[in-house]
């Protein structure tokens, strides 16, 4: 019965060092754009970080949270081709957030520095995102 016990307690370990992290990697870009640039700069920064937010909501609603909720212990053949299909909608969610944040970012000069990057990440960023939850879903936090 221990071994259960200790798979459970290192899956929630690396869980939440994951979004610790995340956490702390995030407030720390915050603080040093709001200490580094004016505040112009810093809004079109919060302009990027909302609508990447939005983004990941909206992917986390449709895609990974129905994926982990519903094929938690599933069979391998049902896990992989579910997770194929998830990432693939990852993708599709991350190239039309691209379009979306790089129209304004084209059209507004003061959120290009931050939008236009971020519409060349979005697609990555994502499936990242979706990853980690595949991955969960398939006992492999540590991954």
């Amino acid at each position: 019965m221990a071994a259960p016990t200790t798979g459970r307690t290192q899956r929630l370990g690396w869980g939440l060092a994951d979004q610790a992290l995340s956490s702390a990697s995030n407030s720390a870009l915050a603080i040093i754009v709001a200490i580094q640039f004016d505040a112009e700069a810093f809004g079109a920064f919060a302009v990027a970080v909302m609508s990447y937010t939005f983004a990941l909501v909206v992917t986390r609603a449709l895609a990974a949270e129905p994926l982990a909720v519903r094929l938690a212990g599933a069979d391998a053949d049902d896990l992989r081709r579910s997770q194929g299909q998830v990432l693939g909608l990852a993708v599709w969610i991350g190239c039309g957030a691209a379009l979306v944040v790089a129209v304004p970012g084209l059209l507004v000069d003061e959120l290009r520095p931050a939008l236009l990057p971020l519409a060349v990440a979005f697609p990555g960023l994502i499936v990242q995102d979706v990853c980690r939850f595949a991955l969960t879903t398939d006992g492999r936090s540590r991954s």
